[in-house]
C-alpha cells in the first residue's frame, strides 16, 4: 500500500472540508438575511400601525409585511436546506476521516508484514499466532505494540 492513496484520501478530505466550510458560510449568510427580513417586517408592521394612516397607505403597508413574511418563509426553507447539506457534507468528512484511518493501518500492517518477512501461508500463520500469544500476554493494543511483540519474538528465535 503506498502513501499515495493516503495522498489521495487527504486530498479529498481536503476538498471535503473546503464544500463544508463553504456550507457553513452559506448558512451564516442566510441567517443574517432572515434576521434582515425579520427586522424590516417588524418596521413594517410597527409603521401601519401609526396612527392617521389613509387606508391605501395602510394596505400597501401590511402587503409589503406580508410578502417580507413570504420571504421569511422562503429564507427559513432555504436555511434548512443549507443545514441539511452541511450535515451530509459533516458525515462525508466523519467518513474520510475514517477512511485514511483504515488506510493507514492496513499500510502499516503491511509494513509490518514486510518487515518481518510475512511472505507465505505459514509466515501468516506464525505471524497470527504471535499476535494472539501476545495480545493475550502483553495486551496488544496498538500497532506499535504488534511490533514490539514481533521484534521480541524475532529477538528470541535468533538467540536460540
Amino acid at each position: 500500500m503506498s502513501n499515495s492513496k493516503i495522498d489521495e484520501l487527504q486530498s479529498k478530505l481536503t476538498e471535503i472540508q473546503s464544500n463544508l466550510a463553504s456550507a457553513i458560510a452559506a448558512i451564516t449568510k442566510q441567517e443574517a438575511k432572515i434576521t434582515r427580513l425579520q427586522s424590516e417586517g417588524y418596521k413594517l408592521s410597527q409603521k401601519a400601525k401609526t396612527p392617521g394612516l389613509s387606508f391605501d397607505i395602510k394596505s400597501s403597508i401590511e402587503f409589503e409585511a406580508e410578502t417580507k413574511d413570504a420571504d421569511i418563509e422562503k429564507a427559513q426553507t432555504d436555511l434548512k436546506a443549507l443545514r441539511d447539506k452541511r450535515a451530509k457534507i459533516s458525515n462525508a468528512e466523519r467518513v474520510q476521516i475514517e477512511r485514511i484511518s483504515v488506510t493507514e493501518k492496513v499500510s502499516r500492517y503491511y509494513s509490518i508484514a514486510e518487515l518481518y518477512s510475512i511472505e507465505t501461508d505459514s509466515d501468516f500463520d506464525r505471524f497470527t499466532h504471535i499476535l494472539k500469544e501476545h495480545k493475550h500476554a502483553a495486551g496488544i493494543s496498538s500497532l506499535d505494540d504488534l511490533e514490539i511483540a514481533l521484534s521480541i519474538t524475532t529477538a528470541s528465535q535468533y538467540s536460540q
